[in-house]
């Protein structure tokens, strides 16, 4: 379960430690440890929130992280995430989701937001939907197009990254000397006073072996997913 202490949530159940610096959510979730094993890199951060946007509170709810920022600067919504580890998965599967809400006080907001993940060590795949309603993947190349799913294969670990099909707006993809960045924007559309928007991300770390079949089965889960209770 998470345990919140000194502004930093901590994840640790079983072989997984996870961290969250409050304070700084742009870090993501970070500081991964399967097994005793890190993983170097940085998942579902939500990059335009700094160290200078306020913290209005954290608590932590089963499974769940929930966080509130206050509106600040630039940045004219409020932001409440919530921070989930994903329970019931296949064996060596470690799966985290990031439900992101916005809201305004003002008659006109712009809640355009970015969330990013970064691996250093990996090649990057990018999943594209057959006509049967599969994943299929093929290596990314630069200026290669957008997807709603990309698998990153590394030595011994992948990473599956997605966004719910009902909420992919635009992506930027970047490879360089082994390092993969996903960044997947959200939000496009003004925001008026008493709307709330959500959207879903998920990361999910597997063992490199029998990684495209899981992280078919994994996106097939998401895409038919029921919206998830927040409250």
């Amino acid at each position: 379960m998470w345990n919140i202490e000194n502004e930093r949530a901590t994840w640790s159940a079983g072989e997984v430690l996870a961290e969250v610096n409050l304070r700084d959510p742009q870090e993501g979730i970070s500081r991964i440890k399967i097994g005793g094993q890190e993983i170097a890199g940085r998942l579902l951060a939500p990059c335009d929130l700094t160290n200078e946007t306020p913290l209005l509170e954290a608590y932590q709810r089963g499974n769940d992280l929930v966080v509130t920022y206050e509106a600040a600067g630039d940045r004219t919504v409020r932001t409440q995430i919530y921070w989930r580890v994903l329970p019931g998965l296949a064996e060596g599967v470690v799966g985290f989701e990031i439900i992101l809400s916005v809201q305004t006080d003002l008659l006109d907001s712009q809640p355009l937001t970015t969330i990013s993940t970064q691996l250093s060590e990996g090649a990057a795949y990018r999943g594209t939907e057959t006509s049967e309603g599969e994943l299929s993947f093929d290596r990314y190349f630069q200026g290669s197009s957008a997807t709603v799913a990309t698998l990153v294969r590394g030595t011994e670990f992948s990473l599956l990254e997605q966004v719910h099909p009902t909420d992919y707006f635009g992506q930027v993809m970047l490879e360089d000397t082994g390092r993969v960045t996903i960044d997947r924007r959200v939000f496009p559309e003004g925001l008026e006073k008493g709307v709330i928007r959500r959207a879903r991300f998920q990361a999910f770390l597997m063992p490199r072996s029998g990684d495209v079949e899981s992280a078919k089965q994994l996106f097939a889960a998401f895409d038919e997913a029921a919206p998830p209770l927040t409250t």
